[in-house]
């Protein structure tokens, strides 16, 4: 493109966009145009597809199997992934004059979006199309996991972030090795170069990174269901106490349910039925409370204290249901 003009006595800057006029006409009617300060290192040019330069994770190739191996879990993201680069203009507006109407052109199991006269001359472009498959496929799920987690829109994904999206999903296997090691912060091998030779470390004898990831990724508590339990069948059954320190470490890690502060107390529901002669309710009915709260329920009296803070039972159910969105009971 030609170098800007800037018209200050009617304080606007023009730019003469040549070839790329048609890109931009087509940018224009959808409604969605961004202008703003290029990062450092950006060659000159348009940016390929309308979107931000390739960066962090989606610029980060040993991904690539975790992009893939989601498409594989999740086969009808495929729809969505080619509705999604099909808002896309052409992808390759600095390789001569483009067609206005445009078509998704599969590259290696991912579409990229092209005009006819690019999609007609893709069989000269195969590394530039691979380049761009991969990043629109980590483009895509970037997307996808920044929603599912309910980030703000604009906010770049972080590797714990997607570390936890997938922990979430049961699928930390996805991630290759080297990547398993950064996230645990354990060195990039179990072997060290001395002037020796190599030698083996401490870290030769933790278990595999993917085992180690998966391990702590797992649910704190497994519930298991029986449709059809003996005790059923009794006239008056033994009453159980289900009891989990796991899960009571878990709901102790959590922010007081009334205030938020950390450095809480699981509190077991009291008062509604499930106290058991001599002892408490199961672990499975308690809340995070800090001190202060807790204190001024058992001191001062649930039905006062409910009626400042709200039902346990609605506290309950809260939790109940960050846990199982968060994985912790499975």
């Amino acid at each position: 493109m030609a170098t800007p003009i800037p018209v200050n006595e009617l304080g606007v800057l023009m730019v003469k966009l040549g070839q790329h006029l048609p890109g931009f006409v087509r940018a224009l009617a959808g409604g969605r145009v961004l202008v703003g300060m290029a990062p450092d290192g950006l060659p000159v040019g348009p940016v390929v597809g309308g979107t931000a330069p390739a960066a962090g994770l989606q610029a980060d190739r040993r991904l690539d199997p975790v992009w893939r191996g989601l498409l594989e879990v999740f086969p009808m993201q495929r729809l969505a992934l080619d509705a999604w680069v099909a808002r896309l203009g052409c992808q390759l507006p600095g390789e001569g004059e483009c067609h206005p109407q445009l078509t998704n052109v599969i590259v290696e199991g991912i579409p990229v979006r092209l005009c006819w006269i690019h999609a007609h001359e893709s069989g000269q472009h195969i590394e530039a199309l691979t380049k761009l498959a991969q990043g629109n496929l980590a483009a895509f799920w970037l997307e996808v996991i920044r929603i599912a987690l309910g980030l703000p829109a604009g906010h770049r994904l972080s590797l714990p972030e997607l570390c936890w999206y997938l922990a979430s999903i049961q699928q930390t296997g996805l991630l290759p090795d080297s990547v398993s090691r950064q996230v645990l912060a354990r060195p990039a091998s179990s072997l060290r170069h001395t002037g020796q030779g190599w030698t083996d470390t401490d870290d030769l004898y933790l278990p595999h990174p993917g085992e180690q990831l998966q391990a702590l990724a797992k649910p704190v508590a497994k519930l298991v269901v029986d449709a059809d339990p003996p005790a059923r069948y009794l006239g008056k059954p033994k009453p159980k106490y289900w009891a989990c320190r796991a899960y009571l470490d878990y709901v102790k890690g959590l922010p007081c349910c009334v205030c938020g502060a950390q450095g809480v107390d699981p509190h077991h529901l009291i008062s509604h039925g499930q106290g058991k002669m001599g002892g408490k309710a199961h672990d499975l009915f308690a809340i995070p409370l800090c001190r202060r709260h807790h204190d001024a329920l058992h001191r001062g009296g649930v039905a006062s204290w409910e009626r400042e803070h709200g039902s346990q039972l609605e506290h309950l159910l809260r939790t109940l249901d960050r846990a199982m969105k968060e994985g912790a009971l499975a």
